[in-house]
């Protein structure tokens, strides 16, 4: 595709006023002008049936007259292209354009084509620049080469040499005059020269706004800008709001619209009214996959429904002055896709928000019930038994009592790491190594597990990766309880011999299973993998029947992330 910078003018070497004698460019212009005189004949002849074609018109002769002529100065203008080209030292190359189907389909995309009206004005401006500049080079060219030549002439053929009058005086070309006449010559060919190439590139310039898509890309190229950064506007997963008043911003520089208004349920954004100015009351909605093109008072209203998979969502008004542009209303249809598209993204966020709250109240119901829930349920019958043998059996009422104690403070402490776990700032307060241990010490006072912990400091790590560490522990010490039936479990955290690495292990004495069968409890594991990839950690996992588990998770460290 050609480019809309300025058209392209070849340099003039600097090599003296004779200089252009002998440049090879100097006669390509030439041959040009001679190749182009010959070719604005048929240019004005072409360009003449286009007119007689067109003034008869409503007769059935005039159509195909129109359409030959057309043809005739499309066919001329392509063989400029290559002329120039050729002999212009210039690109003039334009991108052939598709062709739609049927002939009625091709004429009405022919004649609202900007190309079709920068042909039939070059066609117009071609015969009387090509005249005019072929009479000024014959007589300076020519001329001077006469002037050049005439002493030669008169002394092959003296006879020649007649006397001229002028008024009552009679006038002979003296010795001196016949000297002097080849350099008035000479120096009337280098004018003729001179201007030659002047008037090459001056056709040039024409040539190259009127033949090539020079000037056309300018509003495309604002358009697909426009679309490009509108489309990365809808990946960023801000409001919806931010987002569509983002994309409208984008759209307005890149069309003629006076403003822009999207409607999206209750949320109504608009972009370019002024200061004070209130959005306008519309008519009502579009229907889906529908344009429409209203007046209301003195603006021209396109609007377009926002229906993302035929849904609609609500729409989108681009007011103008004036009627748009076929290409400005594709624009803005392509700014409604991406309207709708944001509108899709921004509510399967808030579906997925809403599911992942009640996935986690669900899951915090389990938890209490398994654990809090029990130890309470064990609280109250142990205090009951107590009650019941206080007088008769004193003993046993305390040891009730004592296991009543134990019960209490291991719901207290699972009931703190679990309302650790649900802050999500617990572990950039406390640290990883303040939540590890509380884990610990949970997991001995609800499960009287013998649990060594092994921690070398708070780890130069982030959030995010602090956190999947934490996680990771908390899955598999609860493997460990609930599958393993393990009584002695060692957790730890240190960094590797480098530095370079922060290794988890949490390593327990129970039953173990074999790691390539499937077993209950597999889709924590399954998580556990899912987690450690997400931080490019490495996850591996030990265990054979009889032997325990042991699970390691090793994570880039030294520097926070």
């Amino acid at each position: 595709m050609m480019s809309s910078s300025s058209p392209p003018v070849r340099a003039q070497r600097s090599g003296g006023y004779f200089s252009e004698l002998v440049e090879a460019a100097t006669y390509r212009h030439l041959l040009y002008f001679l190749v182009a005189a010959l070719l604005s004949v048929v240019s004005v002849s072409a360009l003449g049936l286009a007119l007689l074609g067109a003034a008869l018109s409503p007769l059935l002769l005039g159509v195909p007259l129109l359409l030959l002529g057309g043809w005739l100065l499309g066919a001329l203008a392509r063989l400029d292209r290559s002329l120039g080209s050729a002999l212009l030292d210039v690109n003039l190359s334009r991108p052939t354009p598709l062709r739609p189907p049927g002939w009625w389909a091709w004429l009405r995309c022919r004649l609202t084509e900007t190309n079709t009206y920068k042909v039939l004005l070059y066609s117009v401006l071609k015969p009387p620049y090509i005249a005019l500049s072929s009479v000024w080079l014959g007589v300076t060219l020519g001329g001077g080469l006469l002037l050049a030549g005439l002493p030669a002439l008169l002394y092959a053929a003296p006879q020649l040499n007649l006397p001229v009058a002028l008024g009552e005086q009679a006038y002979l070309l003296t010795h001196t005059s016949k000297l002097l006449l080849p350099l008035i010559g000479l120096g009337t060919m280098m004018l003729g020269l001179s201007s030659l190439n002047l008037l090459a590139r001056g056709w040039l310039i024409v040539s190259y706004a009127l033949l090539t898509d020079y000037g056309e890309n300018a509003p495309a190229v604002r358009e697909v800008a426009a679309l490009r950064a509108g489309a990365a506007t809808v990946a960023y997963a801000g409001s919806l709001e931010e987002t569509l008043s983002r994309l409208l911003q984008l759209s307005l520089s890149a069309t003629s619209a006076r403003s822009a208004h999207i409607t999206v349920g209750r949320r109504t954004v608009s972009e370019g009214l002024s200061s004070g100015e209130v959005p306008p009351v519309w008519p009502g909605e579009v229907a889906g996959g529908r344009d429409t093109l209203s007046r209301v008072g003195n603006r021209q209203v396109l609007a377009f429904a926002v229906s993302p998979r035929g849904e609609a969502l609500g729409t989108l008004r681009a007011v103008y002055e004036r009627v748009p542009s076929a290409s400005e209303t594709q624009f803005w249809a392509a700014v409604a896709d991406q309207a709708a598209s944001a509108a899709d993204i921004a509510r399967l966020i808030d579906q997925a928000q809403l599911r992942a709250s009640e996935q986690e109240r669900a899951r915090l119901a389990r938890e209490l019930h398994d654990s809090v829930a029990q130890a309470l349920y064990g609280v109250s019958l142990a205090t009951r038994t107590a009650r019941a043998l206080l007088d008769k059996q004193p003993q046993r009422a305390a040891e009730s009592l004592e296991f009543a104690q134990q019960l209490s403070e291991g719901a207290s402490a699972e009931m703190k790491a679990l309302l650790f776990a649900l802050r999500p700032d617990a572990l950039e307060e406390g640290g990883l190594v303040a939540a590890l241990s509380r884990l610990a010490e949970m997991l001995r006072l609800r499960y009287q597990l013998d649990v060594q912990l092994d921690v070398a400091g708070e780890p130069p790590l982030s959030g995010e990766i602090k956190g999947t560490l934490y996680r990771v522990a908390q899955e598999a010490t609860h493997n460990a309880v609930k599958h393993a039936r393990a009584r002695q479990l060692a957790l730890s955290l240190r960094p590797g011999e480098d530095g370079s690495t922060w290794t988890l292990c949490v390593q327990d004495e129970g039953v173990g299973f074999d790691p390539a069968l499937t077993r209950p409890g597999s889709l924590g594991l399954k998580s556990m993998r899912e987690r450690a990839a997400l931080i490019g950690a490495d996850l591996t996992l030990e265990s054979r029947p009889g032997a325990g588990t042991t699970l390691r998770l090793s994570v880039p460290g030294g520097e926070t992330r």
